[in-house]
């Protein structure tokens, strides 16, 4: 059992498989709402629990959290949300944030056939690993090293960084000398070359840039589809930007404090004034936002509208995504928090209300409830963090579904009520007095 397997590995235990339901220590227990079976060790520290879909969650609070779904992989967080390994048929990855990274994506095959990209990186020190069809690579900062296939690039080369580095990326190479202040390079039609802070000048098929004594001059020409844009800065001063057909002009002035913009073909315009205490964008048929920060602002567009109030303390909002399905928020932090998500037929929903630390209440899609009190999770959708921490300190867990099925639970479990299925309900005290209550049914 995976329970048991979990404690094997971190307790020592042997023969769990056979042990007799001796709560607190140990115990299993079905016909819980959702159509969950559940194992419990140690006054539930340890859980496993295993849906009707035949996906598992096990954790042992605080320290390891890990979802197995029914249809492959294995997810586990520890300590979340700190570290973590996922593991699918095609990738594997583990990373202790924000010091380790190590990732691997490919096939079993692919691995054997050393044709799968693995990475390591001990961050910011090393890292090495291999990238398909580019072969194996190793980075020691500060004396040197080659990356492959990382930063938007097929291969960068450092020596006693930032003293030397030299990236290529299909045909284009470009050298630097004390990154970032001075570069050199050519390829695929571009030219740049800089020293910062007194110069620097790119020009490509598309367009021609330059800078002096950055970051205060600068000025540019490009062409953006259909159209050439003029633009010069003298930060931050003043800046301006125009197209040569006259469609589109934008201005500022003691950036970022005053920006203007309009768009005379898409009739897209934007002014900030004082910024960020007022802002209008307007993008015609698109999307409308205007605010007045911190007091009041909103953003409307065709499949969104939100709101806030004495930012950050008032949101509403209201959002549509992919096949229709309608999520509608509503957050007084932390006092009041709702969140339900509606599918495109209208009827089936899902709930979460929550006040922070006072309690959180759910109800999923298939009818599931759950209600935590207190909950020290201030925010929706860390299951993991809920499962590791939440349920550590929560005095009181009542569940249900559409079954008729009741299940809630005291401090480590000291006190329970239970209705199964057929109506049966049951008081259990100090973990082992059973008191009857008869069928309700």
């Amino acid at each position: 059992m995976l329970l048991c397997a979990v404690l094997l590995q971190i307790a020592g235990l042997a023969g769990c498989a056979s042990f007799p339901n001796i709560p607190p220590f140990f115990e299993r227990e079905g016909d819980l709402p959702g159509d969950v079976f559940e194992e419990r060790a140690l006054f539930g520290i340890a859980t496993a629990r295993t849906s009707r879909d035949g996906s598992r969650t096990l954790a042992i609070r605080p320290f390891i959290v890990r979802r197995e779904p029914a249809d492959g992989g294995r997810y586990t967080q520890y300590l979340t949300p700190f570290a973590y390994r996922n593991q699918t048929q095609s990738s594997e990855s583990f990373t202790i944030w924000p010091f380790l990274y190590d990732t691997s994506f490919g096939s079993d095959r692919d691995r054997e056939e050393e044709q799968s990209d693995d990475d390591v990186w001990i961050f910011p020190l090393v890292a090495w690993g291999d990238e398909p069809g580019q072969g194996d690579y190793l980075l020691v900062l500060p004396f040197g090293g080659t990356l492959k296939g990382k930063f938007l690039s097929e291969e960068l080369t450092t020596w006693a960084f930032p003293v030397y580095v030299r990236v290529k990326d299909g045909g284009w190479s470009s050298t630097h000398i004390l990154w970032p202040l001075a570069a050199k390079g050519s390829g695929d039609g571009r030219e740049h070359f800089r020293v910062l802070p007194f110069w620097s000048a790119t020009d490509s098929p598309t367009g021609h840039s330059r800078s002096l004594l950055w970051p205060f001059v600068h000025w540019s020409t490009r062409e953006r589809n259909d159209r050439t844009v003029d633009s010069w800065f003298a930060f931050p001063f003043y800046g301006r930007t125009d197209s040569r057909d006259g469609t589109y002009a934008q201005w500022t002035a003691l950036y970022p404090f005053f920006q203007f913009s309009e768009d005379t073909r898409s009739g897209d315009t934007h002014e900030s004034i004082l910024w960020p205490f007022y802002k209008r964008d307007v993008r015609p048929g698109q999307s409308v936002s205007r605010w007045y920060w911190p007091f009041w602002g909103e953003y409307v567009s065709e499949d969104e509208e939100s709101t806030f109030y004495a930012w950050p303390i008032v949101w509403d909002q209201s959002e549509i995504s992919g096949g229709g399905r309608r999520r509608e928020r509503t957050y007084v932090v932390p006092l009041w928090m709702r969140s339900e998500t509606i599918q495109p037929d209208g009827e089936t929903r899902s709930l979460a209300l929550r006040s922070w630390p006072a309690f959180s209440w759910s109800e999923s899609a298939e009818g599931l409830e759950d209600l935590r009190i207190p909950n020290i999770s201030p925010v929706f959708g860390w299951e993991a963090g809920e499962i590791a921490y939440s349920d550590l300190v929560t005095l009181f867990r009542w569940r249900a579904d559409r079954k008729g099925r009741v299940a809630w639970d005291g401090p480590l479990g000291i006190v329970r009520y239970r209705r199964g299925f057929f109506g049966d309900r049951k008081l259990t005290l100090l973990w082992w007095i059973d008191i009857p209550l008869g069928n309700d049914s």
